[in-house]
């Protein structure tokens, strides 16, 4: 919902003139008592009031469209996004319009997001890496900004038992993400095939309790579903040395074991470890990672890992925030992962 001067000065029963000092700085100078002060900007941080600072851009009477690309969180750390991010600055910079591209910390998001309305930004995609937990902290602050523009998307979203989803898309703001809990469990299924009776996580901490993060909570499900055994692989300073001592353990004890680990890096260093060691990957370890980063194909065990379909996902935005769609009726697409099956963990 836009909120023009006068809807605001109707709404708090001032004149205009009254709201537009305080909006404009010129509030103590045309003798606007502090009271109002206080009271106008109270109603402008609830509301999520910003002033445009630029006009858009106009051409023989007509506006012109401007799209805004804003993303946060732990954005290098995911190839996928990256490249996410490198198609859709191409895509969305070949359009007519102007075109807003920024990254900020989470916890800046709310100002980010603000920045982009004041540069008079109509379309907005937010790609994020934030879990769904740091994303609830912000939804209610953000909704007020979001509402303001006619097309707003957020990539990557992470779908499953969380409850502002329908709220997002009741307010029109739509979601874009893929299936992680329908890959996790090809991943699963393959390691029962493969005879394992244990499977060890990353990022899986051994106390489920509710202080866990939601993305964790999800993957572990999926593998305890199957009746492995679960073990998690974080902790220590070293989180790399922890897991593979911890990988280690396992193999001693003769417990054939799945291990999957989402960050690519981590994934090859651990394969590594074991075949210095002598372990046979898949015989005694079957190994599983998450992105399908080229390089995981060339190891020397190349690693199993859950490819994440960019290319169809960008294509998806871009019909998405093309779209005329109805007040209030933000849409839902999730879109399937394809597991590329190599040495570490064939499919059975």
């Amino acid at each position: 919902m836009k909120h023009t001067m006068s809807d605001i000065a109707e709404r708090l029963g001032l004149s205009r003139n009254a709201v537009s000092a305080v909006i404009n700085g010129r509030a103590e100078k045309l003798g606007v008592s502090k009271e109002t002060i206080l009271r106008v900007n109270q109603y402008l941080d609830e509301c999520g009031y910003v002033r445009s600072h630029s006009a858009v851009a106009l051409k023989n009477g007509t506006k012109k469209a401007s799209t805004g690309l804003i993303y946060c969180g732990e954005f290098l750390y995911f190839n996928h996004l990256n490249e996410a991010l490198r198609i859709l600055s191409r895509e969305l910079a070949g359009d007519d319009g102007i075109f807003e591209i920024s990254g900020v910390a989470s916890e800046a998001l709310r100002s980010g997001i603000a920045g982009q309305l004041a540069k008079g930004v109509e379309r907005l995609v937010w790609i994020h890496a934030n879990p769904p937990e740091v994303e609830l902290r912000n939804a209610e602050k953000l909704f007020p900004l979001l509402e303001q523009i006619e097309q707003s998307v957020i990539y990557n979203y992470d779908f499953g038992p969380a409850v502002w989803d329908e709220e997002y898309l009741r307010r029109g703001i739509s979601l874009l993400g893929f299936d992680r809990l329908k890959a996790y469990g090809q991943i699963a299924d393959a390691f029962q095939a493969n005879g394992c009776t244990h499977a060890a996580l990353y990022e899986v901490p051994h106390d489920f309790s509710d202080s866990v993060s939601i993305p964790v909570q999800k993957m572990a499900g999926e593998f305890s579903k199957r009746s492995l055994e679960i073990s998690g692989l974080s902790g220590g300073e070293d989180r790399r040395t922890f897991a593979f001592d911890r990988i280690m353990k396992l193999v001693r004890s003769g417990k054939k074991t799945g291990v999957f680990i989402r960050d690519e890096n981590f994934a090859a260093d651990i394969a590594f470890r074991l075949l210095r060691e002598g372990v046979r990957i898949p015989d005694e370890v079957a190994l599983a990672s998450f992105g399908n980063s080229e390089f995981l194909a060339y190891l020397p065990v190349p690693i199993t890992s859950i490819g994440i379909p960019v290319k169809a996902l960008c294509a998806s935005l871009l019909e998405l925030i093309g779209a005329a769609l109805p007040e209030n009726a933000g849409r839902r697409v999730i879109l399937d992962c394809a597991v590329k099956w190599r040495e570490s963990l064939p499919s059975k």
